[in-house]
């Protein structure tokens, strides 16, 4: 089933419809600071979902906690590294979209578990390493923007990625929080129309 299929469908299981209320719950929680949520909710839409589907029906759901985020710490984002990173996010975005367009079901799944995995790994090395030995540099902000791009495309999963990068800007928790809002809401929102029209009618 794709994710147009299933936006259309008004008859979904209760598995279903517990699982994204679940998820809706669990989003909840994740954006009050809580680390590694978005990955539990990631694995159990595509386990009721399917891999593909499944990041289509979390999208709606993250743009509407994007906006609740960007409310709330509007006037502390940081639009220098906003501006910095949306171009090569872009870019990420594009090529996951090819990407994902032009592969079967199994090889996006395999894809997804590795960057599920990348991410977990991701999480485990920005908890031990100190902000002062990361790089700042344009290619390094060129590649987290890419990446982050890329799996946010593939998984819904830029946060990991994208977290190296804010932790070497060594930002204070508000300007943390408002610069990551409107970061994703943007992107997240670029996102949504090949979702529903180009992965959407597979």
């Amino acid at each position: 089933m794709t994710y147009l299929e299933i936006i259309q469908d008004y008859s979904l299981s209760t598995l279903q419809w517990l699982a994204i209320g679940f998820a809706v719950f669990l989003l909840g929680m994740s954006k009050s600071g809580i680390k590694g949520i978005g990955i539990i909710i990631v694995v159990m839409l595509a386990f009721v979902f399917g891999e593909k589907a499944s990041t289509g029906v979390l999208l709606p759901m993250l743009i509407c906690a994007d906006i609740f985020a960007v409310i709330y710490y509007n006037r502390h984002a940081q639009w220098d590294i906003i501006k910095k990173l949306i171009p090569w996010m872009i870019v990420g975005v594009l090529v996951g979209v090819w990407v994902g367009n032009d592969i079967s079901e199994l090889v996006f799944k395999r894809l997804m578990a590795i960057i599920i995995i990348g991410s977990v790994l991701v999480m485990i090395y920005t908890e031990r390493k100190k902000s002062d030995t990361i790089p700042t540099n344009k290619w390094f902000s060129k590649t987290v923007g890419f990446l982050a791009g890329f799996t946010t495309m593939i998984g819904n999963l830029a946060g990991p990625v994208s977290n190296i990068y804010f932790l070497a800007m060594r930002f204070p928790k508000n300007e943390f929080i408002g610069t990551a809002a409107w970061l994703f809401f943007i992107i997240n929102v670029f996102k949504l129309p090949f979702h529903i029209f180009v992965w959407g009618v597979r």
